[in-house]
């Protein structure tokens, strides 16, 4: 589906140049369908990449606060040439003095190796280390999910936006057609004697007012499909074909309790999730901080080979070494000051998470009692077309027959056109609803 409209963007730009073709290429286009506007965005949008690889990144770290508890092995070697001078010594000893000279002036062959294993005993920064790179790496996996809600979001917004932007150019397109219907019959009664010139020219001044409606139609969709282009990582001016059947699905009949929605809200909502881990941090931030009084011990073993060799001789040492070594820091001054920074790092945290759970209640409740909203609004508006259809049938049957007024033709046909945008703005509010709802809870539940 990568494919779906990128050569007609490439042919118009670099051989062909025409309206004309680019209108038919633009129609032969495959229609995009909603999970693949979102594959594209996902695929293309910066926030998620880097949030991808933010992740990439705390597992490394994670990785790194594992292998701290396993042993260290380091093997060293070298081999060579060395020469030293000899070492010369005088002695005296009853006034008798004697040189004596140690070493030789020769060459030597060198060769030495050694081999060392370091395991942690007892280091206690190690065991909170680990739950904080442990909760970094969740914490990166919820940022990631919320940047992958926030791209969901915002291209089913822009999808739908450009679906509501055709359907109300075909809406726009029905008015105009309704007015120069009406138009041509007030032409016809004008000639006859039977409408006034008044009535001639309020249905005029509809055509003009539908045709600006149209135009204004016309661009809002252009805008629509540019902003869609952008959501999705293409050039603004490249074709779009989106399948209108993607909100043809029926309106749900009920939503669940609101104590549901709440609960699930703060099970999988990943910015709460985000604020809860990053107050655990804080607490293992200072739980590592506070070891620093605490005493180290590792266990540091070592075996080792020296060679020398000389052409009057050579001498060949090896040796090895099992210690277990410890540290612990009698004084020190500057860890109570760290300890303290600690302490108020976890109480704003505690702070925040409160601040945080009232927001987060708030945009749930909002969001809740404006999708039962949208519902009745939807359900109120299928009404009033129903309605407005047939005073536009009943007011065009009385004008044409001269029982009516061509003021009241005009304000039917008004009306039925206002009635079928708000019906199409409802139905496409409440998806744009659906959605929002969906990304304040954190998973798809309507």
């Amino acid at each position: 589906m990568a494919k779906y409209c990128k050569i007609a963007a490439t042919m118009r730009k670099t051989i062909f140049g025409s309206s004309i073709l680019l209108l038919l290429l633009a129609t032969n286009c495959l229609a995009l369908t909603l999970n693949e506007s979102l594959d594209l965005a996902l695929m293309n949008n910066p926030a998620v990449a880097e949030a991808y690889q933010g992740t990439a990144r705390a597992a490394g770290q994670l990785s790194q606060a594992g292998t701290s508890f396993l042993p260290s092995v380091k093997l060293e070697g070298s081999m060579g040439k060395a020469y030293s001078s000899p070492q010369t010594t005088e002695l005296s000893v009853g006034g008798v003095s004697q040189t004596l000279n140690f070493g030789t002036s020769d060459q030597a062959n060198t060769a030495n190796y050694s081999f060392a294993l370091t395991q942690p005993l007892f280091v206690a920064a190690l065991f909170p280390g680990y739950g904080l790179a442990r909760k970094n790496y969740d914490l990166s996996r919820e940022n990631l999910r919320k940047v992958t809600q926030e791209t969901t979001y915002n291209t089913i917004v822009a999808y739908a936006n450009v679906i509501r932007a055709q359907q109300l150019v075909e809406l726009s397109g029905q008015s105009l057609e309704m007015a120069n219907t009406h138009l041509r019959q007030a032409q016809i009664m004008f000639n006859s004697g039977v409408a006034t010139k008044a009535d001639y020219l309020r249905g005029q001044v509809q055509v003009l007012n539908s045709q600006v409606a149209l135009t204004k139609a016309k661009n809002g969709l252009i805008l629509a499909q540019a902003a869609f282009n952008n959501v999705l990582g293409r050039d603004s001016d490249q074709p779009v074909v989106v399948d209108e059947k993607e909100f043809a699905r029926p309106s749900p009949s009920a939503l669940p309790e609101y104590g549901q929605l709440l609960a699930e809200t703060f099970k999988n909502r990943p910015d709460w999730l985000q604020i809860l881990l990053t107050e655990a941090m804080a607490q293992d931030t200072l739980a590592v901080t506070r070891t620093e009084y605490l005493p180290s011990f590792m266990l540091v073993g070592t075996y080792g080979n020296s060679k020398q060799e000389y052409p009057a001789f050579k001498s060949d040492v090896h040796s090895w070494t099992a210690v277990i070594s410890g540290s612990w820091s009698l004084i020190n001054f500057p860890t109570a000051g760290k300890v303290a920074e600690a302490q108020a790092s976890e109480a704003a945290a505690a702070a925040r998470r409160k601040v945080a759970r009232n927001g987060i209640e708030l945009e749930a409740r909002g969001a809740y009692f404006d999708f039962k909203t949208a519902l009745e609004t939807l359900d109120l508006n299928r009404k009033a077309v129903e309605a407005a259809e047939e005073n536009y049938k009943v007011s065009e049957i009385r004008y044409n027959a001269g029982a009516g007024t061509n003021i009241e033709s005009i304000d039917a046909q008004v009306s039925l056109t206002q009635a079928r945008i708000n019906l199409l703005q409802a139905r496409f509010d409440l998806e744009i609803i659906r959605a929002k709802l969906n990304k304040v809870v954190g998973k798809e539940i309507i």
